[in-house]
């Protein structure tokens, strides 16, 4: 995780022969700096994968940046002639659509779905290798069940815990956005609850359960780890969970 929040959103995945981001909604010297940091560059990544066209999500130097170095966008065919309009430097060369159907990246297979977010055509996807699967949803305001699948059985899994909802309505924000922020993002309590439906649905555990997008007004890193871990704990289940920060790169997890 690169970064994860309201100010910025991108994640880095890679093996020993390709590598994906998913969004790149942060400042291109710190990613840069970042993806350095994990022993690649960015002119190793594979393709962009696309959540959603809000500006935490994508960054215009970043994205440019990519492009500039042949890295490819990869969007859903619905949303992209949004991103041809709002960044002019895109041509349709550079970008790689996607339907329902499952696609490569990299080395990477790739399975798309949609979520319920406050943007038309929000997506998370599962990113699988020989090996491993990891599922990734940064926003996402209500996970139905036919959503279950699309995380079961994953090595990580990457979901948002936006808020702590007494923190959110007792905030000083006025009510319309007290609304569209429960209305669009995932709670803790929301995110514990869907996961546990995914454990249940899963013949094998993850080896981290890692939560976004945390709010810093009404969230904090202890109570969305905690509302997750009382979850796992009340029903004997032992899964590490960690707390994505925002403008600071979580520590590598390897799988």
């Amino acid at each position: 995780m690169i970064s994860s929040g309201s100010r910025g959103n991108s994640t880095l995945l890679w093996d020993e022969s390709s590598a994906l981001l998913i969004d790149c909604g942060v400042p291109v010297g710190y990613a840069a700096k970042t993806i350095a940091e994990s022993g690649l560059s960015t002119s190793d990544i594979s393709g962009i994968l696309m959540t959603h066209t809000h500006g935490d999500h994508i960054k215009a130097p970043f994205l440019r940046r990519m492009i500039n170095e042949k890295v490819p966008l990869y969007c859903h065919h619905t949303t992209r002639n949004d991103y041809l309009r709002d960044f002019e430097f895109l041509e349709k060369s550079n970008i790689i659509s996607f339907g329902e159907r499952r696609f490569s990246g990299g080395n990477f297979l790739i399975e798309a779905f949609e979520v319920t977010h406050d943007s038309d055509g929000c997506y998370g996807f599962s990113i699988s290798s020989e090996t491993s699967k990891v599922t990734v949803a940064t926003d996402l305001a209500y996970p139905d069940d036919s959503l279950v699948p699309k995380f079961a059985n994953s090595d990580v899994i990457l979901i948002e815990s936006n808020h702590d909802p007494a923190l959110l309505m007792g905030s000083r924000r006025p009510f319309w956005l007290k609304k569209r922020i429960r209305d669009s993002h995932l709670s803790n309590p929301g995110a514990a609850e869907f996961i546990k439906k995914v454990l249940d649905y899963s013949e094998l555990m993850p080896s981290a359960i890692i939560l976004t997008h945390l709010s810093p007004e009404c969230n904090t890193s202890a109570i969305a780890e905690e509302c997750m871990k009382d979850m796992l704990r009340s029903f004997g289940i032992s899964v590490p969970v960690f707390a994505a920060p925002e403008r600071e790169a979580l520590s590598l997890i390897g799988i």
